[in-house]
């Protein structure tokens, strides 16, 4: 398990079972998103930037970022003003891709894993054209479904203001058509405490997410059902987090992993619905990937 924590500036990976921590990247800026691809021996990151709060700091530098297993030749994929405030990092390891929200850009993005082909997907508010974006069109988790096609994603909303929203769309922008104007957006639900992160059970068709709004509905694992363009029979699974953020599955998913800004990292099995506390001395969990 690999997990960003955002107060030590760090990307540690953990063994399961014996708990023991190496930290793989040290001085990682503020990190987010993580993803690994362990054949090639690469880690992935997103950096918020240290001017992320909008308001006082109208700048961009925020950034996408990759090192080797060790922590050396560390690389700054997508930066230079390219991108806001990134979030939620996704890793296509058979195409070799990148998906990620950039939060107070409004935009869902992509990438080729050495930083090329940059590509907005989707963008909101984009008449505006100001940053930040409104809080109702802050993009944060994203799912890729290569199967169907699909991408799916958070909009977070104002801070416990249960506005928030997941839709879907198309991984392709239909023919004539851009990310701002694309027709194929679906709104899939609605009026949610303050959803963040996103997993993707492909095979059973569920849709995982955390929610860190306000209790009883926030500070919760979620998940719905896949029924075409739909979302249904949304449960909570279980609640107590505090402010809850990153989210996986194990390699088998049997389990799936949950981090919150208290230092923790829960597991929960899709199974027995059993939770256990697998680390607690962290500083503040963000990204958390397997």
């Amino acid at each position: 398990m690999y997990y960003a924590d955002k107060e030590r500036s760090e990307l540690v990976s953990v063994d399961e079972n014996k708990l023991h921590h190496t930290v793989m990247v040290a001085n990682a800026g503020h990190p987010d998103g993580i993803q690994v691809d362990k054949e090639k021996k690469v880690i992935y990151w997103t950096d918020m930037g240290s001017k992320r709060v909008g308001e006082l700091f109208p700048e961009s530098d925020g950034s996408v970022c990759s090192s080797n297993w060790n922590g050396t030749d560390k690389r700054i994929l997508v930066g230079e003003g390219l991108v806001y405030t990134p979030k939620q990092l996704q890793l296509d390891k058979k195409n070799q891709v990148l998906y990620f929200c950039d939060r107070e850009g409004g935009r869902v993005m992509r990438c080729r894993a050495d930083g090329s082909e940059l590509e907005t997907l989707v963008q909101r508010s984009a008449a505006t054209n100001t940053y930040p974006k409104e809080p109702l069109d802050y993009c944060v988790g994203i799912a890729v479904d290569n199967k169907s096609k699909v991408l799916y994603w958070t909009q977070k909303g104002p801070s416990k203001g249960n506005r928030g929203r997941i839709f879907m769309a198309n991984l392709e922008i239909p023919k004539g058509e851009s990310a701002d104007t694309r027709s194929d957006i679906t709104l899939l639900l609605d009026n949610l405490p303050e959803p963040i992160d996103l997993a993707l059970d492909e095979k059973k068709e569920m849709l995982y997410w955390t929610d860190r709004g306000s209790p009883p509905y926030g500070n919760t694992l979620n998940r719905a059902r896949i029924i075409g363009r739909s979302l249904e029979k949304h449960e909570i699974l279980c609640t107590g987090f505090k402010e809850a953020i990153g989210l996986s599955f194990n390699e088998t998913y049997e389990k799936i992993f949950i981090g919150d800004h208290s230092g923790k990292i829960y597991s929960y099995s899709i199974g027995t619905k059993a939770v256990n506390i697998l680390l607690d001395d962290a500083d503040a969990i963000t990204g958390v990937c397997s």
